[in-house]
């Protein structure tokens, strides 16, 4: 089962409405190992042959890439580069005989385009549900940290540990923001709490 919420992006226009669109909740990152795991499972190749090819195929596509091709993986779909400039100067051009010769040009991300029939076989199959009720904000200033940090001692109480997605459900924040704070907590003496583990396996629990 997918979880999913209704958050609402920030008024930036401001009108007082907020757009409201769906975001799935996360459980947690599937490692390399993870997914070599699930593979074994479906195929005869052994754990080595599965993390070599993985490997493989990262570097390949890098190397393509990087010659000047996209990449196109059957029931998958295609990578390509995207540029930008380097620099914070402007895009436009100072008149017609500007032929921009100082700029310099950087890969700004690697996109991916899923294959259409990759995404008709994931919505076939999928099975969403609602996580919480109403509308999530989008902004993280819904608590403050000192009633994050009392929320989640709270919640430790009451289950015992807590994870990384439970934190960031829990006070309405996002992943990176919760692993900074939790990380942070983790490190400040009288906080309360400290970490056990390692990721992806880490959890929090009362000091």
């Amino acid at each position: 089962m997918t979880q999913f919420v209704l958050k609402e992006m920030n008024d930036l226009d401001g009108k007082g409405k907020g757009r409201v669109y769906p975001q799935v909740v996360i459980n947690r990152l599937m490692t390399t190992e993870d997914l070599v795991k699930r593979m074994q499972d479906n195929t005869r190749l052994g754990s080595a042959a599965i993390h070599a090819t993985l490997l493989s195929l990262g570097e390949n596509i890098a190397s393509l890439l990087d010659m000047g091709f996209s990449v196109k993986i059957d029931n998958l779909g295609t990578f390509s580069l995207s540029l930008g400039f380097a620099d914070k100067k402007g895009n436009k051009m100072e008149d017609e005989d500007d032929k921009m010769n100082y700029r310099r040009v950087t890969v700004k991300n690697i996109t991916f385009k899923p294959e259409s029939d990759l995404i008709f076989k994931i919505n076939k199959s999928i099975s969403l549900e609602r996580h919480v009720s109403g509308v999530v904000k989008s902004s993280s200033d819904r608590f403050t940290p000192e009633q994050r940090r009392l929320r989640t001692l709270d919640f430790i109480e009451r289950n015992g540990h807590i994870t990384l997605q439970e934190f960031a459900n829990l006070n309405k924040v996002s992943r990176s923001k919760a692993s900074r704070e939790l990380n942070k907590w983790e490190n400040t003496e009288g906080s309360g709490i400290i970490g056990c583990g390692n990721a992806p396996h880490k959890v929090w629990k009362k000091e």
